[in-house]
């Protein structure tokens, strides 16, 4: 008797991955609606459009937000970081921000049979998604619940924003900007200028500068969509040869290192489903969350060495080779040997240590208990999905980019 709405990406929602959960959740009678990005006809480049937003909303009391969509990979095989809260006016704006893209969604179509890919089936890759249609305008609504706000270094932020209502880059570049001591960034994509010239002024007056890539951005392979090698974005070798402390992650089974957070002097903390590109800014739904709760910000501090000891410091040299390339090397010859990806002896299906974990359970909704955050790989993100989706007795709303997980389903 549970009320279950769910939102798709649109372009997800049409790929070989994606389509049978999207039927699947239509089928059994959860009203599921696609979106594609906010500006429709006026976009400049059509497939950049996309509903970006990872979060979940429970009873209207309850959000689940962070960097991890409702997939397999995320729970298994990423560095991802989820978490729930509880503040009654930041559930009301997750919940403006819903109702507004619901409202302006299109029905996904319920089939009358389908069949859910094993999980070997999952194993294979994403189709490319074709073009979507535009989507049609907003309509009038009431204004956005106004965010709570707190004060960082002279500056005041929200603790929450949304592409695009809000700006977000604003916020990232003023944070860093302020910083007196140290910036620590874990990001899967970035080519914002903005936020590379903020970095490169706190290198310069003596901040500390990490940043934690995802290493198949950097280390590339496979061809280009013009037929050559593939090769980093321009920005990212830019951000690499600035002289930063920077560290490569990924994952095993080709997870990936796919978090977007930002520390600034281990005292604020920036996380959601916001990477630092003119995309996210321009073209995206996204959503971001902004804090100084100190648990939550110790969590992500712990996360943020766990992502650093399980990385590796860039070759440059490898760099070079990979600059200069002129033939396409298939993306095959870059993953690691089967026997390296397992965990040897150990327990854990991974050949890493389980991420940080939160010790107390504070976030309650009807009687069931949540961590503050949650890190992958295999740190439980899946698991805690599925008991606040159990825990629900009004209504679950799914607000999410990529979907394929069976259990979750």
């Amino acid at each position: 008797g549970v009320k279950v709405r769910a939102l798709i990406d649109e372009s997800q929602s049409k790929s070989e991955y994606f389509k049978p959960f999207a039927d699947y959740l239509a089928h059994h009678g959860v009203e599921t609606k696609v979106l594609a990005g906010p500006n429709g006809e006026n976009s400049d480049f059509p497939l950049a459009e996309k509903m970006h937003n990872k979060f979940m909303i429970l009873d209207g009391k309850l959000v689940e937000t962070g960097s991890a969509n409702h997939t397999k990979r995320a729970s298994i095989d990423n560095f991802e970081n989820a978490h729930f809260l509880t503040d009654a006016t930041d559930v009301a704006a997750f919940a403006y921000v819903f109702k507004h893209m619901f409202g302006v969604a299109r029905a996904h179509p319920a089939p009358e049979r389908v069949d859910l890919p094993t999980d070997e089936q999952l194993a294979e890759d994403i189709l490319n998604p074709p073009a979507k249609p535009p989507v049609p305008p907003a309509p009038e609504e009431p204004p956005l619940p106004a965010a709570r706000t707190f004060v960082f270094n002279g500056r005041q932020y929200p603790t929450r924003a949304f592409r695009p209502f809000d700006p977000i880059v604003s916020h990232l570049v003023g944070a860093i900007d302020s910083a007196k001591k140290t910036v620590k960034i874990a990001i899967y994509q970035f080519d914002q200028r903005e936020v590379l010239e903020a970095l490169q002024r706190a290198h310069e007056r003596g901040v500390a500068v990490q940043v934690v890539l995802d290493r198949s951005h950097v280390y590339t392979t496979g061809t280009s969509h013009e037929g050559g090698p593939r090769k980093p974005r321009p920005m990212v070798v830019e951000l690499v040869k600035s002289g930063f402390d920077i560290m490569l992650v990924h994952g095993q089974n080709r997870g990936i290192q796919h978090n977007k957070f930002l520390l600034v002097d281990d005292l604020f903390l920036e996380t959601g489903s916001y990477n630092y590109t003119t995309q996210s800014e321009d073209d995206h739904f996204e959503s971001v969350l902004m804090t100084m709760e100190k648990a939550r910000v110790g969590l992500y501090r712990r996360y943020f060495k766990y992502l650093r000891d399980n990385g590796a410091e860039v070759d440059f040299d490898k760099l070079e080779e990979i600059l200069n390339r002129t033939e396409a090397v298939p993306e095959a010859d870059d993953v690691e040997p089967e026997a390296a990806r397992r965990g040897g002896e150990t327990e854990r299906d991974s050949k890493f240590p389980p991420p940080p974990t939160d010790a107390e359970n504070p976030v309650m909704l009807n009687g069931e208990a949540f961590p503050r955050a949650i890190f992958s790989p295999q740190g439980g993100i899946e698991e805690a999905v599925i008991r606040a989706i159990d825990a629900a007795k009004l209504s679950v709303e799914v607000a999410m980019f990529s979907f394929y997980s069976r259990p979750i389903a």
